[in-house]
């Protein structure tokens, strides 16, 4: 599964990944990370305002380039 993150304050982080597709939308499970509280739910988002949020930056790809679970972000 591919893993997106959420551009947000520094106080707190968000990243996704897509669970499930249709032919409209992605089923996304959220994690939301603030003050040590971690947060999980499920969210649709259609297909088009995945890509809007992609080509403008809000949303990022992460890739893992150590093998090791650890993420960096793809420009």
């Amino acid at each position: 599964m591919q893993k997106y993150y959420v551009k947000c304050p520094q106080d707190r982080a968000e990243y996704f990944e897509i669970i499930g597709d249709t032919t409209d939308s992605y089923l996304v499970r959220i994690t939301r990370v603030r003050d040590g509280d971690k947060k999980i739910l499920e969210e649709r988002i259609s297909h088009d305002l995945f890509e809007i949020c992609l080509k403008t930056g809000y949303i990022y790809q992460a890739e893992d380039v150590s093998g090791k679970g650890s993420l960096t972000k793809v420009a």
